[in-house]
């Protein structure tokens, strides 16, 4: 199903008026994603004011099915903005004191020297100490029913001489830390039951043992469409199985119809389907007064054009339709470390046009995807390799080794099934 993701989705009111919506259209949603959840400095206590009664939140989220997901960061958090919770300087004073963070060569904590979120501290997660005071303050969320995190950032241990419980120096677990952070989220959720998972956008060597993967925050341009259509493919290549993308974009003047709309069609035929927004005022200078929201009702009405909507629909149930699909491709592509979204060289390595075509892609073992990346078009020329292809969408059948120009009109993306190798 989709995944609906929602960084300005700051209250009660505002998820609850996400769950009438998706009631309302019937739009088969099946994850929500909250990123605006917590105090904004422990980022492990929901915001009392906003969310008075997380229980109920939680309980409402999965009465309408759909599996909850909450945003983490690697850092205990420096702010500049606000007087600090006395929970929260509690938290940072004890870290420090016993040794739960990355230090500096001369035994010092390490904080991070880059624009985002300058000056945090950064837990160690080498240290099973630390990880047993880092997750026992999180326990709660997982008792309450969330299912996961979206475990964002873990790029930022720059100083080469930091060093960690482990023995590690800086230079040598700057690449290494995200994959530290994931694995400890991901265990915390193993060794408490919970058949979640995490969602991260960074990574390096062995992040193919790490479920799932977003592309990070996109601005709402073709260009960045195509970026991500790259990024996906490499991150195929890379090793990773389950991927995905901001319908329309995240950031920036909202997507058109057409921007919008092609997103949404290659989000459909992508690993992770997902819409998801800036919240006002945020690291790109979002919206400060709009609603920024990224739903095709929200879109639809900003845009003044239906279609939106209604297409928007279309795929999202598109989508739930191909469901049983993509659980089967997915059980195979863990079994045989197979990404679910595969560039063609990995089925026709000896076929030079398909080690050189770059903006197609098969889902799973029979289905090639030919996405629209550019304004204005509505068709594109498609290669499909040896064998018997039917298109998706018409049941035209086509022979392989040839290159064909596909119609696409806004509603239909260029899909084929594999009927023969």
């Amino acid at each position: 199903g989709v995944w609906i993701s929602g960084n300005s989705w700051k209250d009660d009111a505002e998820v609850d008026a996400q769950l009438e919506a998706l009631r309302a259209h019937g739009y088969p949603a099946s994850v929500m994603v909250l990123e605006q959840w917590s105090d904004e400095q422990t980022f492990y206590r929901w915001h009392e004011e906003h969310f008075p009664n997380p229980e109920q939140t939680v309980r409402r989220i999965r009465k309408a099915g759909l599996r909850l997901l909450l945003w983490q960061i690697p850092v205990l958090k420096h702010d500049d903005e606000h007087p600090c919770a006395p929970v929260h300087e509690a938290d940072i004073q004890e870290a420090v004191r016993r040794g739960y963070v990355i230090r500096r060569e001369d035994g010092s904590p390490y904080r991070i020297n880059g624009r985002w979120f300058a000056h945090s501290l950064m837990p160690d997660f080498t240290n099973p100490e630390a990880r047993a005071w880092w997750f026992g303050k999180r326990k709660y969320l997982l008792d309450m029913g969330v299912e996961g995190f979206k475990t964002d950032g873990g790029e930022f241990l720059f100083e080469e001489g930091a060093r960690l419980h482990n023995g590690m120096r800086g230079l040598e677990a700057h690449n290494l830390y995200t994959g530290q952070y994931v694995e400890a989220y991901q265990n915390f959720l193993k060794e408490n039951g919970v058949r979640g998972l995490t969602f991260s956008r960074a990574g390096y060597v062995g992040a193919q043992t790490q479920p799932a993967h977003w592309a990070g925050d996109q601005l709402s341009t073709f260009s960045e469409l195509q970026a991500q259509l790259r990024a996906g493919i490499s991150a195929g290549l890379s090793g990773i199985l389950f991927w995905g993308f901001d319908i329309g974009g995240f950031a920036g003047p909202i997507p058109t119809a057409e921007l919008y709309l092609r997103a949404t069609a290659l989000a459909c035929f992508c690993p992770i389907m997902q819409w998801h927004s800036e919240p006002r005022g945020g690291q790109y200078g979002g919206m400060r007064v709009e609603n920024n929201d990224r739903s095709p009702w929200n879109l639809a009405q900003r845009l003044g054009d239906p279609r939106v909507l209604s297409l928007g629909i279309r795929f999202a149930r598109l989508r739930e339709g191909l469901r049983p699909y993509l659980w089967q491709e997915a059980q195979a592509c863990v079994r045989d470390a197979r990404p679910l979204m595969a560039h063609l060289c990995l089925d026709w390595p000896e076929d030079a046009v398909a080690l050189s075509t770059h903006d197609q892609f098969m889902l799973g073992r029979e289905l090639m995807v030919a996405p629209v990346m550019e304004e204005g078009k509505t068709s594109r020329r498609v290669y499909l390799p040896e064998g018997v292809w039917e298109d998706f969408f018409t049941g035209r059948r086509h022979s392989g080794n040839q290159t064909l120009l596909a119609d696409a009109p806004l509603e239909r993306i260029p899909v084929f099934r594999r009927l023969t190798s």
